[in-house]
């Protein structure tokens, strides 16, 4: 059986890899990037276009028409403010919806403070952290947990949300930036070890694939996405990503990331229930995520499959052209120009090439517009 899937997006390269991985492992698929401005694609068996942001009351309504319009299998939005809106609005083909999620699920998911209250319900390591509501409260966290000291919200992505600050009137400055992006704010005590991922396809919170890896730079550094990330084996690590994710019985793609303290334990900092921006190091490091994700969507049996080949350093193309660590290896950067121009690149065809980069010009807009209205 053929699957039409239509993937949800905004604009990321993780939606483009999951769009192509898709269609490769079988399925047609339509991804519509939530990015605003106009733009579409029609390539074999694969079909791309834009719609109006996630923050727009268009942008559900333009979905709607897409899903009465074409006899979709399944929907897969693959952010997290998609996620939350579609969980909100319950459309009438919300049956439809991959995956399926509990309200305690979707409550764990949309706050990092649960979480990791989870997560240490369950025997897994987390930072320290205290609620913050107002100054006392944060002089009171630099005290207790001391600096440096990281303040986050307990919602956001890539970093957007996640400061470490070194001072007090820093810590200030931080928790009101993210208070003006609506979310709550915390502080967690800094580890400063290394940070890793761990990454997978899995079906009620069992493995069926499996891939870590460190980060062996990020953008921005110290809070944001991995630029370069190498293909990591550790037992403990391991061991802590599948204890998370059977807490939270994800079903589907998600990723974890999480932190290595003096002591060498390794400390959960957040799942992240959808694909994630490092995703095509799994294909570099022999795993497919996608043929298993198809075999759960067509309620096939999988068999688990949790080896990926090790030390295979991925950089991570565009974001890499921003990591200074990049810039000054030039056999790294040339590694990643030259995997984006390979034929097995999700930037063939031209004209798919093409749309991507438009996609990618829309995402950079609306940060940009973000930052100023911060």
């Amino acid at each position: 059986m053929r699957l039409h899937l239509l993937l949800l997006d905004e604009g990321f390269m993780s939606g483009a890899h999951t769009a192509v991985g898709l269609r490769d492992a079988g399925c047609d698929v339509t991804i519509v990037g939530a990015t605003g401005g106009r733009g579409r694609y029609d390539g074999r068996n694969i079909r791309w276009s834009l719609a109006p942001r996630v923050t727009s009351p268009e942008f559900l309504s333009c979905v709607d028409r897409l899903v009465r319009r074409h006899t979709y299998d399944y929907v897969l939005p693959l952010t997290e403010p998609i996620q939350a809106l579609l969980w909100d609005s319950a459309p009438s083909w919300a049956q439809r919806i991959f995956p399926r999620t509990d309200q305690w699920q979707q409550a764990v998911l949309r706050d990092k403070r649960c979480l990791a209250a989870l997560a240490a319900a369950h025997g897994i390591a987390v930072p320290d952290q205290l609620p913050l509501s107002d100054d006392a409260s944060l002089d009171r966290s630099v005290e207790s947990l001391g600096l440096p000291l990281v303040v986050k919200g307990s919602a956001g992505r890539g970093g957007s949300t996640t400061h470490v600050v070194n001072s007090l009137p820093a810590a200030r400055a931080a928790a009101r930036r993210v208070r003006h992006a609506g979310v709550d704010v915390f502080a967690q005590r800094y580890v400063p070890g290394p940070t890793y991922l761990v990454g997978g396809t899995f079906r009620d919170g069992c493995a069926l694939r499996l891939y870590a890896g460190l980060k062996v730079a990020q953008h921005p550094r110290r809070t944001g996405p991995a630029t370069i990330i190498k293909s990591y084996r550790d037992e403990q690590l391991l061991t802590a990503a599948l204890a998370t994710i059977a807490a939270i019985g994800w079903t589907g793609i998600a990723s974890m990331d999480f932190v290595r303290d003096a002591e060498g334990r390794f400390l959960l900092l957040e799942v992240n229930p959808r694909p994630w921006g490092s995703i095509g190091a799994a294909a570099a490091a022999g795993v497919d995520l996608f043929l298993p994700l198809i075999q759960l969507l067509r309620g096939e049996t999988t068999r688990q499959e949790l080896r990926f080949r090790t030390h295979v350093e991925h950089p991570v193309f565009p974001l890499v052209l921003l990591s200074g660590e990049a810039w000054r290896s030039p056999a790294t950067l040339a590694s990643a120009l030259r995997d984006s121009r390979s034929d097995r690149a999700i930037w063939r065809p031209w004209g798919q090439g093409r749309h991507l980069a438009h996609r990618l010009c829309r995402v950079a807009h609306n940060w940009r517009r973000e930052a100023t209205a911060r």
